[in-house]
């Protein structure tokens, strides 16, 4: 079938929560909802986040090499576990608060390990495509660098002389939209890796009818311990058993051509305009659900995602993501008053080192926060919002680091309520002490 393509010209969260019940509702006057950079992310925090509720992405905005950071919200370790590890557990809930009364915390410690059941199972990231340039990368072209998240309306954008890419997370058509443009006479010579962490087989095809296409298919590991339980046999792998995935990445291509490299990854030469979709499902059918034997057919939704979207032009797949996000985050407006536009023009991370915008940061961190939920709370009654699941990087951010809760969201937690994890925002890193707490039965996703 020939391919259709048309190119068309928390510092507190809680504190900033109760803010925006107080003063729902009130005309906000014109503020900039915009985070901007001068350069790429180095770091995994630093990145920028998009979501539709399923899907999550964190954007780097690399111009050598660009990385997206994918995963999906229903993607972890475990199986339905139906057993019940500590019937007697009731017996020892007196004990445990006797001695925590008496400030015997070592005993009370003891104590609650005959409440416990099995360690809790953790996320686990989808994988990280790359974008890669191909030919030698002239600093000129590099002048004027800006890397950019319109909160208002969910949308990333990387910018230099020679290039201009946009993304987004399309909730109505279930994709992960990116679109690159060359400019000023430049054009684009790259090359689409993909990197997975779990199981999995990649392979690449660019049939007679120029549909170029990445596929990958895997499963995570049917149960996890911490590094500290578990040791080098931390991840079990099971092909009859653990939750299934497979991604599917389109190349797109305006003009020039796209083929096959190294059997894995696709090769985009002199083009002027490309698009790439990313669609992936997993096979999870509920938390009651064997996900292998009755696991949702994920090979076909994920077919009709990627056949559905490619039928929409790139003006019509970004018209419907704004209008599908936007009225959600209309929902709320603050006024902090108005900034002076030498401030508002800084970057996001300038302005963080001034005392004197403290103003626009309230605001910023209000706004980020509520996109960050709008990506990850897009399907009431299913899966509980957290800052874990969604968005992280690595196979060990659930129980080594607690990165997977607190990664993304520097600027936004802090507080002594959180000390616990280790988070120090001057770095922009966390780290948890060792976490002994286990399950009685059934699912755990956090």
């Amino acid at each position: 079938m020939k391919t259709r393509f048309l190119f068309n010209s928390l510092n507190n969260l809680r504190g900033l929560t109760l803010i925006s019940t107080l003063l729902l509702g009130m005309e906000a006057k014109a503020q900039s909802c915009l985070l901007h950079y001068d350069k790429p992310a180095t770091f995994f925090e630093e990145a920028l986040p998009i979501g539709n509720g399923t899907q999550g992405a964190m954007v780097y905005g690399g111009m050598d090499e660009e990385r997206i950071s994918l995963n999906d919200i229903t993607l972890w370790t475990g199986e339905p576990d139906r057993e019940v590890y500590s019937p007697d557990a009731h017996k020892a809930i007196q004990g445990i608060r006797e001695a925590l009364f008496n400030e015997d915390y070592r005993r009370a410690d003891e104590l609650q390990k005959a409440v416990q059941g099995h360690y809790t199972q953790n996320y686990q990231p989808l994988g990280t495509l790359t974008i890669r340039n191909t030919t030698a990368t002239d600093t000129d072209l590099l002048a004027g660098y800006s890397r950019t998240l319109d909160i208002s309306k969910a949308i990333a954008t990387v910018q230099t002389a020679s290039q201009m890419r946009e993304y987004f997370a399309s909730a109505p058509d279930s994709v992960i939209v990116i679109h690159l443009q060359a400019l000023g006479g430049s054009k684009l010579n790259q090359r689409f890796g993909y990197h997975c962490q779990l199981a999995n087989l990649q392979r690449a095809n660019v049939s007679k009818e120029n549909v170029a296409e990445m596929t990958i298919d895997g499963y995570a590991a049917w149960t996890s311990k911490p590094s500290y339980a578990g040791g080098g046999n931390s991840f079990q792998y099971d092909s009859n058993r653990s939750i299934h995935f497979r991604t599917l990445i389109r190349v797109l291509n305006k003009d020039g051509q796209v083929k096959v490299a190294n059997n894995d990854e696709l090769q985009l030469t002199d083009c002027t305009e490309a698009i790439v979709l990313i669609a992936n499902v997993t096979s999870f059918n509920g938390n009651d659900k064997d996900p292998v034997k009755e696991g949702r057919n994920y090979k076909a939704l994920v077919r009709n995602r990627i056949d559905q979207a490619v039928g929409k032009a790139y003006d019509e797949l970004r018209q419907r993501h704004e209008a599908d996000y936007t009225p959600f985050f209309n929902r709320v407006s603050i006024d902090f008053g108005t900034t002076d536009p030498a401030i508002q023009a800084k970057t996001t991370e300038e302005q963080r080192e001034s005392p004197a915008t403290m103003v626009v940061q309230l605001h910023q961190q209000h706004q980020r926060g509520r996109e960050l939920l709008a990506c990850r709370d897009r399907q009431p009654g299913r899966n509980a919002p957290g800052f874990a699941g969604l968005h992280l990087q690595t196979a060990r951010d659930r129980h080594d680091d607690g990165q997977g809760i607190l990664r993304c969201t520097r600027g936004l937690v802090s507080g002594p309520q959180y000390r616990h994890l280790g988070y120090d925002l001057s770095r922009g890193r966390a780290w948890r002490r060792p976490f002994m707490g286990k399950l009685e039965h059934g699912w755990r996703m956090d």
